[in-house]
Parts: structure tokens; sequence; C-alpha cells
């Protein structure tokens, strides 16, 4: 079992990997995400940040890629919810309307 140390640990690594030239949050922020979101979750929003931000040549305010990382994280909870709702309701016979 990986404890939570452990995935903060792995989370802060992914970062300093994946966003070098960008200073990490706190490891406050770090605890919080790894205590709320899945390991994929932390995994695909830091991909993400490095997608958008790592080849980006002007000056980024660290508290932005911050900021954007929680976002994706909490789309991706979002996501993952809706999707839970859907199987259950289409598992139970209950008709869902599709909102895009």
């Amino acid at each position: 079992m990986v404890t939570t140390l452990q995935r903060i640990e792995n989370a802060t690594g992914l970062w300093k990997l994946l966003l070098p030239l960008i200073p990490q949050p706190e490891s406050r922020q770090f605890m919080l995400w790894t205590n709320r979101f899945t390991d994929p979750q932390v995994e695909k929003a830091l991909t993400r940040a490095h997608k958008k931000f790592a080849h980006i040549q002007r000056q980024t305010e660290p508290t932005d890629v911050h900021r954007y990382v929680t976002g994706v994280l909490l789309n991706l909870e979002r996501e993952q919810k809706q999707k839970q709702y859907q199987t259950e309701t289409a598992q139970s016979g209950r008709f869902v309307e599709q909102h895009p």
C-alpha cells in the first residue's frame, strides 16, 4: 500500500520532471491534491500542465500553473462523477438526458 507521504513524493517528483523551470507549490498543496484525487488524475493534470506551460517562452507565474493543475483536477473529478452517475443510472434502467 502506498502511503500519503509516498504519493506526495511521487507527485513532487513528477512535477520536477515535467515542469522543472516552474517552482513547485508548497508541500501542503501536494497533500491536498493527493488526498482528494487519484494518482492517475494527478498524473494527468501535471501532464496537461506540462503540455500547456513547459514550452511557453514568456515568464509564467507559478500560481497560474498551480491553479491550472487544480482546475484540471476538479474537471477530471467532475467527469468521473458524471460517468459514474450515468453508469449507475443505466444499470438501474432509468432514463437520463444527456447534457453537453
